[in-house]
């Protein structure tokens, strides 16, 4: 589950930081998200022509595609689910895609 999710201040190359804890509860912290992208994301542009090649674009590789199938918190996953919809298309609205994921991750935990 995301418990925290900001602007990455630190210098490195990633926009975006979130912290993800477990179901039991330990947190780790995953950074994410290209800084200053020259075209923006899915939820700042909103053109779906964008997101389409995005997504085509990192789905066909097959580590994130697995990472992103498989709900594995990593930088992969959080730049699809919540910069570029990936769960909800018509979604341009960080925290609904944050509530989306969280609510993928509850699911899924929830079966085992």
């Amino acid at each position: 589950m995301i418990i925290e999710l900001g602007e990455n201040d630190k210098p490195t190359n990633k926009r975006y930081y979130a912290i993800i804890e477990n179901q039991k509860g330990r947190t780790r912290t995953i950074y994410f998200g290209l800084k200053n992208p020259k075209i923006g994301t899915y939820i700042e542009h909103k053109n779906n022509e964008l997101r389409k090649a995005y997504i085509a674009r990192h789905y066909g590789n097959e580590k994130e595609k697995y990472l992103i199938d498989n709900l594995i918190p990593s930088a992969s996953l959080l730049s699809a689910a919540l910069l570029w919809s990936f769960f909800d298309e018509s979604s341009t609205n960080l925290v609904k895609n944050i509530m989306i994921l969280n609510s993928l991750w509850k699911k899924k935990h929830s079966n085992k």
